[in-house]
């Protein structure tokens, strides 16, 4: 998932894993970010939460405790 090897894991550990992974981006979810709308240049700001992204850790193990897992 994401670069971070969860395969073989129990559900806790593999979460644990996604969480210490992720931990960066996480932080840079939190911030605003730039988004440019239609073919102008013009660009507004947005905060992530705000328009639902985000990182569901226990959806992401349960997925692919599922095998829902993509390389």
């Amino acid at each position: 998932m994401l670069g971070i090897k969860i395969g073989g894991k129990s559900k806790a550990e593999a979460a644990q894993a996604l969480q210490a992974g992720l931990g960066g981006l996480a932080g840079r979810l939190e911030a605003a970010i730039p988004v440019r709308l239609g073919d102008n240049e013009q660009t507004t700001e947005v905060q992530p939460a705000e328009v639902g992204l985000g990182v569901d850790v226990e959806a992401t193990v349960a997925s692919a405790a599922k095998g829902g897992a993509t390389r």
